[in-house]
């Protein structure tokens, strides 16, 4: 791997490493070991630091503490309090607490810290480039447009992430003036911009040549040129396109042509980290394969069961619900008898969770794609991005564009491919992605529409395989349990420090619950804003 060493040859005003969002208070206290621009980028050699490890940065946002988005979808189960799962996960759902002394803070805190962590991390590196720095190799190959291109990357997965879980985010980039008082923007404006920086990596990528150092991604089996990372800043962009929406009318209005566009334009392949267990780990490859922390929820799992079992729990009082077998012809979910290793799945018998806590968390099953990856200390394959999530976006698209064909040929792919189950034809409806029956997303064994099926295979397929796509998901079909959280509020240790009132989300009928309530208007000059 080539060394990259730094050449400064017009040095531009230098940005603070920290994105001082919140510094809006006189302290009066000089804090001598903070990094000023001087120190902490007295080298360039400090300065290719900051760039490379802005990834891991978005990564701990991603893979550090995913729990609550999936059990808030129904995608996994438990009622264990770690991690904010039984406060998120729990029928009836109730409002997030925001307060900065909440003891699972860290669902909304760390994903909010380490986008704004990766963010700064290549703010000035991009502002020494713009400002003229040249960066070479060990050969003199110019490498100023890497650099140049990893930093408009990382802005725009690290905005496209913040744009996905919060109401509102503040938008930070070299051009920011950190010592001036910083607004906050709604998640559609987050969003819009973290889009435009993908698009630019896209640009940039076209038209530069470059390899990746594993030490900024270290992606499993291969190096990783431009034109590898313009395919996943084109996946990145497909994902965060569909995903931004709060509601079913959202994600219909969405430009289902250019997410298709970006899919077809991305990955080809399963997008896996080689993590070392040490520098470079995953709970999405680690804990969450641990049967005694969580299970598979039978939401997931249980609308290809063929022996009436699923749709009897369905029709029974949540909090008389119970464990039951599965009887499916999906060889992903079980290998033919209830208790037999499926492709994806397997059977673990009973739930390790409290009863008095609810017996509707209970299953019998979980995933183990990842299995190894744990049981070796969190040392192995971890996922990324996966080719199914962006074959489902695409067939999403074509439904919603009346291109029923290309749907069923994609949708077919895994359900007779993987799932060796009977391959769905037109003969069954289109239906529509929040297709109920008594209040509950499609059920009735798969043969109610097509939408149905595209659902349940996107959900096997992409579980543990990413952070909150589940959950973005189920919000823009309008299939989340009445009440759920949509968007995160600006966590609660921020808004003490931007000496902005505190306010929260989610609950049955309240602000920010599924189905989408839309707030009052705010006045201008509200001094929250």
């Amino acid at each position: 791997m080539k060394t990259i060493k730094y050449i400064a040859v017009c040095l531009a005003p230098l940005l603070v490493l920290l994105v001082v969002i919140g510094c809006q208070k006189d302290l009066s206290v000089t804090n001598l070991n903070a990094p000023d621009k001087d120190r902490a980028l007295a080298s360039p050699n400090d300065v290719e630091k900051l760039a490379g490890g802005a990834f891991r940065q978005w990564w701990w946002s991603q893979v550090y503490r995913p729990w609550a988005f999936s059990v808030m979808a129904d995608e996994f189960t438990s009622s264990w309090g770690n991690f904010g799962m039984r406060d998120t996960g729990s029928e009836p759902r109730k409002a997030w607490d925001n307060s900065p002394s909440y003891g699972y803070d860290s669902v909304n805190r760390y994903p909010w810290r380490y986008c704004y962590r990766a963010i700064s991390a290549v703010n000035d590196p991009l502002s020494q480039v713009e400002g003229g720095m040249k960066i070479v190799d060990e050969e003199g190959n110019d490498m100023t447009m890497f650099v140049k291109t990893w930093a408009k990357f990382i802005q725009g997965i690290s905005l496209g992430f913040l744009g996905q879980v919060f109401d509102k985010a503040f938008i930070i980039d070299e051009t920011t003036d950190l010592a001036a008082k910083q607004q906050p923007f709604p998640y559609t404006e987050v969003h819009a911009r973290g889009m435009e920086k993908l698009q630019e990596a896209i640009d940039l990528c076209k038209s530069n040549s470059f390899t990746i150092p594993s030490t900024y991604m270290p992606i499993l089996g291969k190096e990783y040129t431009n034109v590898d990372l313009e395919k996943l800043a084109h996946s990145f962009m497909a994902r965060y396109m569909a995903g931004v929406a709060r509601s079913p009318e959202e994600r219909a209005a969405a430009d289902w042509a250019s997410i298709a566009n970006h899919a077809a334009n991305g990955i080809t392949e399963d997008v896996e980290f080689d993590c070392d267990g040490d520098i470079w780990w995953s709970y999405l490859a680690g804990l969450m394969m641990n049967k005694g922390w969580l299970r598979s929820d039978y939401k997931l799992i249980g609308p290809a069961d063929t022996s009436g079992n699923y749709e009897a729990w369905l029709n029974t009082p949540v909090d008389d619900r119970n464990e039951f077998f599965i009887e499916t012809n999906d060889k992903r979910v079980t290998g033919g008898a209830h208790d037999a290793d499926g492709k994806y799945f397997t059977y673990y018998g009973k739930s390790p969770f409290r009863s008095n806590r609810g017996t509707y968390h209970y299953s019998m099953y979980h995933t183990h794609q990842y299995l190894a990856t744990y049981n070796n200390g969190y040392a192995g394959p971890a996922p990324l991005i996966s080719l199914a999530e962006m074959d489902f976006l695409r067939a999403e698209a074509a439904l919603r564009q009346n291109d029923v064909q290309t749907a069923l040929d994609i949708i077919n792919h895994y359900h007779v491919g993987i799932g060796e189950m009977e391959p769905i034809t037109s003969a069954i409806p289109v239906g529509a992605p929040g297709d109920e029956r008594d209040g509950r997303p499609d059920i009735g064994g798969l043969g109610n529409s097509i939408w149905a099926v595209l659902k349940y295979d996107k959900g096997i397929e992409i579980a543990d395989k990413n952070c909150a796509v589940a959950w973005t998901d189920r919000r823009g079909w309008g299939t989340l349990v009445k009440g759920t959280i949509i968007y995160f509020p600006i966590p609660g240790d921020e808004l003490e420090v931007l000496l902005m009132d505190n306010y929260t989300f989610g609950g049955i009928g309240n602000v920010g619950g599924a189905p989408k309530v839309l707030p009052p208007p705010i006045p201008e000059n509200n001094p929250r804003f």
